[in-house]
């Protein structure tokens, strides 16, 4: 899912473009299918294990070309090499280390037997729970955004 996203978001991306409304609106779509992944992950089986972890991978997948033809549209291409670390170095490290680490870790461990095992959904149902509400936070966010950019892309005015 993730490695289909990233080849198919530029088309999909250009269709809101083509249609008069700001690329960002995509990431509105994007943030709100993780949060619906996450959700997904937290019920029991296998058929929400691999629905929730495709529509995390696409939301996923997505993001980085996204953020790319963004980037470029609103600074330019000149500007893409100096705001790389802004756009993708800086938000991974930091995302990376509150919710797959610190947030996952401590979760795991409430529910960790006196061994230090966990076994079931319950292991990380929180964090996936805090996940969600993160993604539709970003979402929000991201709507916001396309509103006041929406100068930067002409017929979404």
């Amino acid at each position: 899912a993730q490695a289909f996203a990233r080849l198919v978001t530029g088309s999909l991306s250009n269709a809101l473009v083509r249609r008069g409304a700001a690329r960002t609106w995509y990431l509105v779509l994007l943030h709100v299918v993780m949060a619906l992944g996450q959700g997904v992950l937290c019920l029991r089986g296998a058929a929400p294990l691999l629905a929730g972890t495709a529509l995390v991978g696409w939301g996923f997948g997505s993001i980085f070309p996204l953020l790319v033809l963004t980037v470029a549209e609103l600074f330019g291409t000149p500007r893409l090499a100096s705001n790389y670390m802004v756009f993708d170095g800086t938000p991974g490290a930091v995302g990376a280390l509150l919710f797959a680490k610190l947030l996952c870790s401590a979760v795991y461990a409430q529910h960790a037997d006196g061994g230090g095992s966990c076994h079931g959904i319950e292991c990380f149902r929180l964090s996936h729970e805090v996940v969600a509400a993160a993604q539709l936070v970003a979402a929000v966010s991201a709507a916001v955004l396309s509103l006041r950019i929406r100068v930067a892309y002409p017929r979404a005015r």
